[in-house]
């Protein structure tokens, strides 16, 4: 017996040390310092065969001097999470062609006339700041030179296979190289380093500080679209003190309340409730198309500013996505080159025979949740309404719903990518339009249903009021700890 309980203490022990040594090694690469010879980091999947860890990044490693012998490839194996990990770079030279190939807007010398336009490596002079081969490309450009570099790399005529001692992989032709190792659990991610002492300087600036926020250093380091996020979260948080200053106003003059006073008194403060009600829905019509307005005017002088205005371009133009898989090789209708083809006619049957069905599924298993929470909060009414201590229990039923809402958004989320994956579209606006279809369909019922439900159907505005009220803080409260607590750990 004591032996016994020894091994299974043995056992737990070698499991916690496990764990902290998996949870250390999936935090390291956030705190990893940053070198001037690393652009973009692939790190391998980790596996108990030591003859597959090196066959795998080897193979990997020799594919990248056969499709981009410009990359300079440097490997390491980590001890503390027993994996290899692949630091690339580029000459500068080369990250000025890719920068061509992903269209980077750099700014042009003011003799030549200014202004922001697509680089182009044959008139190189023409652009500020080019001479600075440190400066001129940000690192988050030079990652996504690099990355487009790796993404790019496809098998050619006939195949390839890479063979593993338990298994083989196989790559069509025109297949992406990197994804397909990524879904096949070879490569486990590939990313960045961070810069830390850029981000302990845009943490003082911007965390730390209650000032404007640093938008233009943080497009810099994140990217134009997360700036642009950032900008809109700042716009839209300033302007909505105009309301909430209404609103509170509103409440202190008695609207949105619901007395039981006898008599006269009774209806004045109704009568008074309803001219509130009133006049703050209005006041927000009103004030929502000023917001859309102002807000996009705020939006088109910062995309001019970034050189990101009026940016769409015809879709035969632009490559396809890393993950698109063609049948066959075509030639492109505008270009002539070769590149992977998919048919039209496939899209549509993935989305008529499986991506609707399963939405619409989903859609109607969250209204179906919505009337059971319904049911519920109806009970929990009947019975705890008037009890002083247990009145509580009457908000647990919207709560529920509310985080709800939040894991199945989640969730949603992860089997929307994976519809869009199998609908296989060409590139990265086709990709995400519909990606963003689907999410917000399904957002639309969750987030409005139960409040359409309660106003058009039950006509119960109290109930209205106390359910948009709940949902509105239980969603804004694990929204804040999902971005600000959650996030920076992962």
């Amino acid at each position: 017996m004591a032996t016994l309980h020894n091994k299974f203490g043995a056992i737990i022990q070698d499991g916690i040390v496990e764990g902290q040594r998996f949870a250390l090694s999936s935090d390291l690469w956030r705190y990893a310092s940053t070198s001037t010879h690393c652009d973009l980091l692939i790190t391998m999947k980790f596996s108990d065969d030591d003859v597959e860890n090196k066959t795998s990044v080897m193979w990997l490693v020799q594919q990248m001097r056969e499709h981009e012998p410009n990359l300079r490839i440097e490997v390491r194996y980590h001890r503390l999470n027993s994996c290899y990990a692949i630091y690339l770079t580029a000459d500068y030279k080369s990250l000025l062609k890719g920068a061509e190939l992903c269209h980077i807007k750099k700014a042009i010398k003011s003799k030549f006339g200014g202004g922001m336009r697509d680089f182009s490596f044959e008139e190189a002079q023409f652009f500020a700041g080019v001479e600075g081969k440190n400066t001129f490309l940000s690192p988050m450009e030079r990652t996504i030179i690099v990355k487009q570099m790796v993404d790019m790399m496809r098998a050619g005529k006939g195949g390839l296979s890479l063979k593993l001692p338990r298994r083989t992989i196989t790559f069509t032709e025109g297949i992406a190289i990197v994804p397909r190792l990524i879904s096949m659990n070879v490569v486990q991610n590939v990313s960045a380093l961070h810069n830390t002492e850029y981000l302990k300087h845009l943490q003082q600036k911007w965390v730390a500080s209650l000032g404007e926020q640093p938008i233009d250093q943080v497009k810099d380091y994140f990217g134009t679209e997360i700036a642009m996020y950032f900008a809109w979260l700042g716009h839209m948080t300033t302007a909505l003190w105009f309301p909430s200053l209404l609103g509170i106003l509103m409440w202190f003059l008695g609207g949105f309340k619901y007395k039981n006073n006898p008599g006269d008194k009774q209806d004045l403060y109704q009568l008074i409730s309803d001219i509130c009600f009133v006049l703050f829905a209005f006041f927000n019509c009103i004030w929502s198309t000023i917001y859309l307005e102002w807000w996009k005017r705020v939006q088109a002088e910062l995309a001019f500013k970034w050189g990101t205005y009026d940016a769409t371009q015809d879709s035969y133009l632009q490559d396809p996505r890393p993950a698109f898989a063609g049948d066959y090789l075509a030639p492109n209708p505008v270009s002539g080159r070769m590149e992977p083809f998919y048919p039209a006619w496939k899209h549509t049957v993935v989305r008529y025979v499986i991506t609707y069905p399963i939405t619409c599924l989903c859609v109607v298993g969250m209204f179906v949740a919505m009337l059971a929470i319904f049911t519920v909060q109806d009970l929990a009414d009947f019975y705890f309404a008037e009890s002083f201590f247990f009145h509580w229990i009457c908000y647990l039923p919207m709560i529920v719903y509310a985080l709800m809402i939040v894991i199945s958004d989640k969730i949603y989320r992860r089997l929307a990518l994976v519809l869009n994956d199998w609908e296989n579209y060409r590139t990265d606006d086709e990709y995400e339009d519909f990606l963003i279809t689907k999410i917000v369909l399904f957002q639309f019922v969750t987030a409005f249903g139960s409040l359409f439900y309660i106003a058009f159907v039950l006509r119960d505005m109290k109930r209205l009021q106390e359910t948009l009220a709940t949902l509105l803080i239980t969603r804004q409260v694990t929204q804040n700890i999902m971005e600000t607590v959650i996030a920076p750990s992962l």
